[in-house]
Parts: C-alpha cells; sequence; structure tokens
C-alpha cells in the first residue's frame, strides 16, 4: 500500500510515491492516478492523468512517474490543484500498479489506507 506522496514537481513534471513493498514500476497504469486539491473524492478540483512514464523501471519501493505535457500542462491550466502541500492528494485504484509478485497494491481510501497528501509540491517557476 500506499505509504508518502513524496513529491510533486511542476517544474520537471514528476510525482513519486513510496510504497511498503517493492513494486513493479513496469506495471504502472498512469490512467488509474488522479490528482486532486481535497481528500475526498467527491469535492473539490481532480485530474486523471491521460498517461506518462517511469523514470526507473527496476523493482523499488518509489515510483516516479514523469508527467506528460499534456497532463502537465492541464494541471497548470486548472491552477487549483497542487498549488501547494495542502491541495495536492493523490488517488488511485488496485489497477495502479502491482507488486514484484503480481499482487495489486492497495487502492487509497481502501481499508486501512486513505488518499495522501504530497510531502513537497514544487511550483512551477519555470517561464513558458
Amino acid at each position: 500500500s500506499l505509504v508518502q506522496f513524496i513529491e510533486f514537481d511542476f517544474n520537471a513534471g514528476l510525482l513519486v510515491l513510496s510504497f511498503t513493498e517493492v513494486v513493479n514500476t513496469t506495471s504502472v497504469n498512469f490512467t488509474d492516478v488522479t490528482l486532486s486539491n481535497s481528500p475526498a473524492s467527491t469535492s473539490g478540483s481532480s485530474y486523471s492523468l491521460k498517461g506518462g512514464s517511469v523514470l526507473d523501471t527496476t523493482f523499488s519501493i518509489n515510483v516516479t512517474i514523469n508527467l506528460t505535457i499534456g497532463d502537465l500542462n492541464q494541471l497548470k491550466y486548472i491552477k487549483t490543484i497542487c498549488l501547494d502541500s495542502f491541495t495536492c492528494w493523490v488517488r488511485f485504484s488496485t489497477y495502479f500498479v502491482r507488486d514484484v509478485s503480481g499482487t495489486p497494491v492497495a487502492a487509497t481510501g481502501s481499508a486501512g489506507t486513505s488518499n495522501r497528501l504530497s510531502v513537497l509540491v514544487i511550483p512551477d517557476t519555470t517561464s513558458p
């Protein structure tokens, strides 16, 4: 299950998540990730990723997602998601990633887990 939403970096276009056990980063389903400005799925603004890539394809407890330019631009356009650590929540289902034995990770918001705030948000300081 998800331990921590480590970082969301608008400049580099990265999202970093940490899990309780080693995951197979090549099994990541990017479209299963939703970012929002609220822990509740029914309130606030949210955005589901359309794609991406992983920076490191080795087995690891950390997953670093490189956002697509389209996703990054859309999040910048929305202007209410991931402005800071208090408005940057992540959600995903069991289809997001599998551990090294092929078992799906626990979905955020399932028994014993919760949606997670980002520990660090690096704002957009890159000029167009």
